[in-house]
This record gives structure tokens, sequence and C-alpha cells, in this order.
């Protein structure tokens, strides 16, 4: 296994690999690290062979592994690198280097974005079950509120093993569901929950999301100096978001010589699914 470096994943459908494309040549505008991709169905296929060459490995995702969210659960069965960042594919790069986050998170074994947790809770996202059901049925003390746009991991860690063996829905009355699926983040907040692992800081934001700030997109000087990443989460993908999109993969694009080809576009539109929450 190589050191350390970045997965994506872009499975099934095709704006998965545009959107994980812009996110590796944003970073690599920045830094040169390794970026693995897992795909499958139509994630990669209608990329070039030139587009397709930006990732350092792809990784065809296997068929016995849960599809969805549940991709995120095998992250440590996939990953080529000893110590791991996984990236969610809707997100941009900014201008402080991957070297920088590596360095911060290393010896960590296992961290993720938290909003906060049972005893202090962000009541602008989700426990995704009830904290105070998810502490009586897995007899633990404290739940981590997580947000999984972001991860980092070493090899070792045991908290995916752990929430691979979780079966929230024969355990849990109050579990709701994102679109068809059970949100991993679910499964990582019971599985950090009864390891007793917390996050290397509270409240880590190394990503700028405009949803939890009310949709307030500050200016880009102020994003690219203090946050790593920039996120387009989110079913519906506003002219605000589009246009800060546009304006840093513009800048990538100078920096890497390609042209810009793939631009935002709302999930509603190619994802319907999503939308039952």
């Amino acid at each position: 296994m190589l050191n350390k470096g970045i997965i994506l994943i872009a499975t099934e459908h095709a704006n998965y690999g545009n959107m994980a494309y812009n996110l590796a040549c944003s970073i690599l505008s920045v830094e040169q690290v390794g970026i693995a991709v897992v795909y499958s169905g139509a994630g990669l296929s209608h990329l070039t062979p030139e587009q397709r060459a930006i990732f350092s490995y792809e990784i065809k995702l296997p068929a016995d592994f849960r599809t969805g969210f549940g991709v995120k659960l095998h992250l440590d069965e996939l990953t080529p690198f000893e110590n791991t960042l996984y990236l969610d594919a809707d997100m941009l790069w900014l201008g402080r280097t991957p070297s920088e986050l590596f360095t911060e998170l290393s010896g960590c074994g296992f961290s993720i974005i938290t909003e906060g947790h049972s005893d202090a809770a962000n009541p602008k996202y989700y426990f995704w079950a009830d904290a105070k059901e998810i502490k009586e049925k897995y007899n633990v003390n404290k739940v981590w509120q997580t947000r999984s746009e972001v991860l980092y991991f070493e090899k070792g860690t045991k908290v995916f093993e752990e929430a691979r063996k979780l079966k929230p829905e024969s355990k849990l009355t109050t579990m709701r569901k994102f679109g068809e699926w059970i949100p991993d983040e679910l499964y990582f907040n019971i599985a950090m929950a009864v390891l007793g692992i917390d996050p290397h800081k509270p409240n880590w934001m190394p990503a700028y999301w405009a949803r939890l700030h009310g949709e307030v997109m500050p200016n880009l000087s102020v994003l690219y100096r203090e946050f790593y990443l920039l996120s387009f989460g989110s079913n519906a993908a506003s002219a605000i978001m589009k246009r800060a999109y546009d304006n840093v993969m513009r800048v990538v694009s100078n920096k890497m010589g390609k042209p810009y080809i793939f631009t935002l576009k709302s999930k509603k539109e190619w994802a319907p699914g999503r939308l039952k929450i």
C-alpha cells in the first residue's frame, strides 16, 4: 500500500464521474497527490482516456458490496493507501494543500466532520435516528452527529468493520432514510459510540457548506483562506452555488490548462430518489 492519498466515489451515474473529475482537477491544481476513484455502472464510462488519467487508481466496486451510501462503509477495504482522506465528489478543493490537512490528521486513526453530539446537537443537521434511542439500544453514553462528506482513516481502524456489523433497521424505531438508503452517517454515529472513538477535533469544518449557513456564500478570497474545500452537497444547486462552482473551476482550468466542461447540476434533475428524506 502507498503511504497516503485521497479516495473518491463515482458510482452508477455519469454526473458523479463528472464531479469526481472536477474535484480531482481542483486537488491537483494545488498539489500532486495520489487520487483513487471507486466506480461502477456509468460512473466513469463516458470519460475519455485522457480525462480518466487524472486518477492515479481506478477501483471497480465489487458486485457484492452494497451500493448507495453503503459504499462508504467499505472504504477501508477499497483504499490503496495506508492513510486515506475520503472526499464526497460534489466538492471542490480550494487553495490550502492536501499535505497540510494530512499533517493535521496524522496519527488520529479515524476522524470525520461532526456537527455536534447527543448532549450538544446541531439542530440544522441529523442523527438519522433519535439520539436517545441510539444510546439506549446500543448502551452508549454519547453519540456523535457526523457528516461523512470528509473523513480520514488510517490502516487498522475498526470503525468500518464495526459499522458493517450493525443492523440499525432491526433495532431502531426512529431511523430515517435518505432516498432509498440508510445513511452511512447513522452507521458511523453508532460505530464510533460503540468503540468509544472521538473525532480528532469536535465541530471540525474543513469544508464550507452553504446549506448549513443560511445559503450564504462568503467571498471566495475568504473561503480560499479559511477552508480546504467548498461543498456543493444539496438536492438543489442555487444560482449562487453554480456561480461559485464556475468561478473555482475556471481558476482550476487555467492552472491545469484543461477546458472546463462539466458544470454543476442540481441532483434533483438526475437523482430524484434523493428527494425522499
